[in-house]
């Protein structure tokens, strides 16, 4: 498939900056494979089940433990972002048909919203207010970077946009990837950093959503087969 045209815009990237307090290891990262790829955000039921949406339009919940996988819907698209709605049922971000009300009881899809102002929803990726961003249990705003930054990128940003169209027209396999590490950080209502967590893991990487329920902390990727969970 053909990819789209870019008009890279030449900036200077700030430097890195440093988290204000010690950035842990995840020592032990557990992965539950989904039996699909893709488990972009994490939901946690008042049941303990962990809900994620597939790239091949399920929506599954998993129990804890990750032995049992049930289906309980497919959108028939795209399944991102996920949330609770105050009824009792999910808010589905599909990024092919806008935002979509599931019913986890028996399975049943049905469109919320799909236009805004006279013009589809195209690309929704998540209901809360910011994306990889979740109100733990804890009281805590736990943030789910994806990757560390790339300094071959940082160098390209202030150069001429002809080089970043170079770029994006090379191969997939010699593009310049994301870092395989990921963090994890939580604050307080006051914005001040509580926790900063970073882990590595040789099946999963790219951290695209997080929520911390009674302790634990769940994780989803866009890119991999699992999600993941650690004790902080």
């Amino acid at each position: 498939m053909d990819r789209p045209t870019i008009a890279p815009r030449v900036w200077q990237p700030s430097r890195p900056a440093k988290p204000a307090i010690e950035v842990r290891p995840i020592n032990k990262l557990t992965l539950l494979p989904v039996a699909g790829h893709g488990p972009e955000d994490v939901l946690v039921g008042s049941d303990g089940r962990i809900f994620t949406g597939l790239d091949d339009g399920r929506i599954i919940a998993l129990t804890p433990d990750g032995r049992q996988i049930d289906v309980v819907g497919d959108t028939g698209g795209r399944p991102l972002g996920l949330e609770w709605h105050p009824e009792g049922w999910i808010v589905v971000c599909d990024a092919q048909r806008g935002l979509l009300r599931l019913d986890v009881h028996d399975g049943r899809v049905d469109e919320f919203v799909t236009e805004f102002d006279g013009m589809p929803i195209r690309f929704c990726n998540n209901a809360a207010v910011a994306d990889n961003v979740s109100m733990g249990s804890d009281g805590l705003i736990w943030v789910a970077l994806a990757s560390m930054r790339n300094a071959l990128l940082d160098r390209m940003l202030p150069l001429p946009g002809i080089l970043r169209k170079a770029a994006w027209r090379l191969p997939e396999a010699v593009q310049p990837k994301e870092a395989r590490e990921f963090e994890v950080h939580a604050y307080d209502d006051t914005g001040r950093l509580t926790y900063a967590f970073r882990g590595t893991h040789p099946d999963f990487h790219f951290a695209t959503g997080v929520r911390e329920h009674k302790g634990t902390v769940w994780l989803g990727s866009l890119e991999d087969a699992s999600v993941a969970a650690f004790v902080p």
